[in-house]
């Protein structure tokens, strides 16, 4: 036998080092936690954010807000307590009928009178030196002549005419000597006086203008931006960018993401036209502005969010059933009809907030974003009504989005024809193997 060095060693070759077996990135891998949405949102706010369009609609409605604001100041700066003045101006009148028409204003009137003459009168009339001028023709011994630069002002006409008509009936009266309080008590007015049963005042102008606004806030902001996802799905559809996406991330999240950034993109416009209304019904001359309609501002916001869930998610699913930018418009129809419905239904709302048909439409869920801020913002909208509004606008959004995200799973990887909207409902019911 041959004795074995203990320092040597018996083996020829090194042993065998084994590694687990690497995979691909699977749909269950890390990359698909419930996180994966954030990074969708991120994207589509980074990207669709930075891009020219978005920006100059965000630059444009910040100055339409501003300049909302700065023209309700500029219109509030008129004293609506304060007299209407006018300036008459005479040409050879006598003295009473000078005064007349000074002194036969009412008193929400300041009229001041100033002499002319004959060569002056259209001049000073043309170029707004007076309103208007009472001119006595045929230097002084003719008759009188009214003389106004386009068209007579309604109220101001009716004080000169009623100051002439005074001055020739006094003047008649004594000619041919009456008794002067005899032909007082026959002038006398009438004891009669005037109730509205609904008189209009500034709240109600409030109200009616906030409403009218919020109906086209939201048609622009759930039209334009629920389109654009739509279009987008679209997009990464044609351009196979979406088997890269579904690759890393659950089709359910993919849309989620999509919802939640370009929905945020949304929602910022949504904030500055409504913080622009807000601050220019604070510096308006509006008085006594219900809180109605500033409680419609934030509703529109909060109604605005679930909304754009609801029909955005529709729009996503019926992008998805499509693969060439040339079907787009015809893919997005079915998504267009309800908005189109809630809309038209909102002017009944607007026109009559208390009817039977904007009650209704102020809850279901499909007219509600429209007609729920219109309601609420004409003062005809109770806290009942409100919260049952918003429960079920919340319960179908979240119905809406399931729905959208189980179809999307079976759809988006689809190419080829148009997939038509009922096949992709049927989807659900059969899943394909």
């Amino acid at each position: 036998m041959t004795a074995t060095d203990p320092h040597t060693r018996t083996d020829s070759a090194p042993p065998a080092v084994t590694s687990a077996p690497t995979t691909a990135p699977t749909p269950d891998s890390a990359t698909r936690r419930s996180g994966a949405w954030r990074l969708i949102a991120r994207r589509e706010i980074v990207t669709r954010g930075r891009s020219k369009a978005y920006r100059v609609t965000t630059v444009v409605l910040a100055i339409l807000s501003l300049g909302a604001v700065v023209a309700a100041a500029a219109f509030s700066g008129d004293d609506d307590d304060g007299p209407t003045r006018a300036t008459i101006g005479v040409v050879d009148l006598d003295d009473a009928t000078t005064s007349s028409l000074g002194e036969n204003a009412p008193e929400s009137w300041e009229i001041e009178v100033v002499e002319l003459t004959s060569d002056e009168v259209d001049d000073a009339v043309q170029n707004g030196d007076v309103d208007v001028a009472v001119v006595r023709t045929d230097d002084g011994d003719g008759p009188i002549e009214v003389v106004w630069e386009e068209e007579p002002r309604f109220l101001l006409d009716g004080i000169v005419v009623d100051a002439l008509v005074s001055v020739e009936r006094d003047a008649r009266v004594a000619e041919l000597g009456l008794d002067a309080d005899v032909v007082a008590q026959l002038d006398a007015p009438i004891d009669a006086s005037v109730r509205f049963v609904d008189p209009p005042d500034d709240s109600d102008t409030a109200r009616s203008v906030i409403a009218a606004l919020t109906i086209f806030v939201m048609f622009f902001a759930v039209q334009m931006y629920g389109s654009q996802i739509a279009m987008v799905v679209i997009e990464e559809k044609a351009g196979r960018i979406v088997e890269i996406l579904l690759s890393l991330v659950r089709p359910s999240s993919l849309l989620a993401g999509k919802i939640v950034g370009i929905g945020v993109l949304a929602a910022l416009h949504v904030i500055i036209i409504a913080a622009g209304l807000a601050a220019a019904l604070a510096v308006s001359g509006f008085r006594d502005v219900p809180l109605s309609a500033y409680a419609s501002l934030p509703l529109l916001f909060v109604v605005f969010m679930l909304a754009f869930a609801m029909f955005g998610s529709f729009f996503a699913l019926v992008g998805s059933l499509v693969s060439r930018q040339e079907d787009a418009q015809q893919a997005i129809l079915p998504a267009t009809v309800p908005i189109f419905i809630g809309y038209a239904l909102s002017f009944q709302a607007l026109s009559a907030p208390d009817s039977t048909l904007a009650q209704i439409s102020a809850v279901v869920p499909i007219t509600s974003p429209f007609s729920l801020p219109v309601v609420t913002a004409q003062g005809e909208a109770s806290t009942w009504l409100i919260a049952l509004a918003l429960a079920l606008l919340a319960v179908t959004a979240f119905l809406v989005v399931s729905l959208a995200a189980r179809v999307y799973e079976f759809t988006l990887l689809r190419t080829g024809t148009r997939i038509p909207l009922t096949e992709a409902l049927r989807l659900l019911v059969r899943p394909p193997a």
